[in-house]
């Protein structure tokens, strides 16, 4: 299972994640977005919202991240993850994400 940490709008020297200054540290997990290349509008309008409403740490995408099947292409697979990731990536909020059961049925794999 691929598991990676991606902390963009952190320091290229500093990428230590800190409890804020009140002792909080806010985590917000999502799963089964599964999504294709044609990523739902509704479903980034409410990742946006959320991370609006929430100002999350850290985001966890914990599996399933693409539409169940095969046949995506690498293309397809990296334009979907990156239509998913956009949002915490605008806002520089660093997110870890793993793939899912629903994951590996894909012809492509990424480097």
């Amino acid at each position: 299972m691929l598991c990676s940490l991606c902390c963009f709008g952190v320091s290229a020297t500093d990428k230590t994640l800190r409890f804020r200054a009140d002792g909080t540290f806010r985590l917000l997990q999502i799963n089964d977005f599964q999504d294709s290349q044609n990523t739902d509008a509704r479903s980034v309008a409410f990742l946006n919202a959320i991370l609006d409403k929430y100002r999350p740490d850290v985001v966890v995408l914990v599996g399933d991240q693409l539409v169940p099947g095969n046949g995506m292409s690498e293309a397809q697979i990296r334009t979907a993850l990156k239509n998913e990731l956009q949002p915490m990536e605008s806002r520089g909020i660093p997110f870890l994400f793993t793939f899912g059961n629903h994951d590996h049925g894909h012809d492509a794999t990424l480097d």
